[in-house]
């Protein structure tokens, strides 16, 4: 009998267990194959545990097996009682490995917070289950990669978001602006940031409000008016002005917007830039015939983008 070919590819969409079982039964020596059933989220605990207790798994895969347990640890089907186990580890990534596993319970979040390695901590602040009083305790903490995750944090409260806003260190405010769950209120603070990094992450933001990217559009950084342009948000008199902008490092960012009228989109279609006419020719927002325009311009990689997005939206179509 044939056995099934299994490929990287084919594990990573499989959603039956015991598939996933009967196929690391199959490809015990191969290394990238078994990563990939590790990292299935489908992967049942039998096949977790086989791989956690081979004895022969160090002279099978060298130093590659350590990388395995990680994965398998971090498996959301990991039992509990090796949840509390690998937490107690010596081996920092195996702790982090827990710290990372979305099956991780608040307590063990709680004893992994005074982990003495950063990265333990911060992979904590990152976690879904994270609890508001966790949050609170980790947001003063003085490793910035740590309070740099907990700004990342999409389950961030109203409360340490008001706090990380005074932030000392730029990267964690940075990553509070680019947060997409971040209150609008919190972003209006950072919409007037010393920093331009920050300003750029607001303009960025679908959670920005409009009154902020108007006043963001005319930013003495050009940065910032670039990211301000491709906020799908920004319509109106806004788009017009940004399509005319003498920087043509702006109007690439404008170009890509799905919000372009047709005025803009006749602006942009004859722009003296062949970025700024490339951008616009892979923008799906186009229509069949604004894009037949730009099949025909003087420059090669002008057309070949408008080839592209036209063949692109027929197949969406069909």
């Amino acid at each position: 009998m044939t056995q099934p070919t299994f490929t990287v590819e084919s594990i990573a969409l499989e959603t039956e267990p015991a598939k996933l079982e009967a196929a690391f039964e199959n490809v015990k020596d191969d290394f990238d194959l078994i990563l990939a059933i590790l990292r299935n989220e489908n992967t049942p605990e039998s096949v977790l545990m086989e791989l956690i207790d081979d004895e022969d798994g160090e002279s099978t895969f060298g130093d590659d097996y350590e990388t395995l347990v990680i994965e398998a640890v971090k498996n959301p089907h990991l039992p509990k009682s090796e949840i509390s186990r690998f937490a107690k580890s010596p081996d920092s990534l195996l702790r982090k490995a827990i710290a990372c596993n979305p099956s991780t319970d608040t307590f063990t979040l709680s004893v992994l917070c005074n982990d003495p390695i950063s990265e333990v901590v911060s992979a904590v602040a990152s976690h879904p289950n994270i609890t508001a009083d966790l949050m609170d305790y980790l947001s003063p903490h003085e490793n910035s990669y740590v309070r740099t995750a907990l700004a990342k944090n999409e389950n961030l409260s109203d409360k340490i978001a008001g706090i990380l806003v005074d932030d000392e260190n730029p990267y964690v405010r940075v990553a509070l602006a680019s947060n997409p769950m971040v209150k609008a209120e919190i972003l209006h603070l950072l919409a007037s940031d010393k920093d331009a990094n920050t300003r750029s992450a607001v303009a960025k933001n679908d959670s920005t409000d409009v009154d902020d990217l108007t006043d963001l559009a005319f930013d003495e950084k050009k940065e910032v008016i670039k990211a301000v342009a491709t906020n799908i948000k920004l319509a109106g008199d806004i788009v017009s002005i940004l399509s005319k902008d003498e920087n043509s490092y702006v109007r690439t960012g404008i170009a890509s917007n799905p919000n372009l009228d047709d005025e803009a989109i006749e602006q942009l279609s004859h722009d003296e830039s062949p970025y700024v006419r490339s951008e616009l020719a892979a923008n799906a927002a186009l229509s069949v015939e604004q894009l037949d325009v730009l099949k025909k311009d003087v420059n090669m990689f002008v057309r070949s983008a408008a080839h592209k997005t036209i063949k692109a939206k027929i197949t969406t179509t069909e």
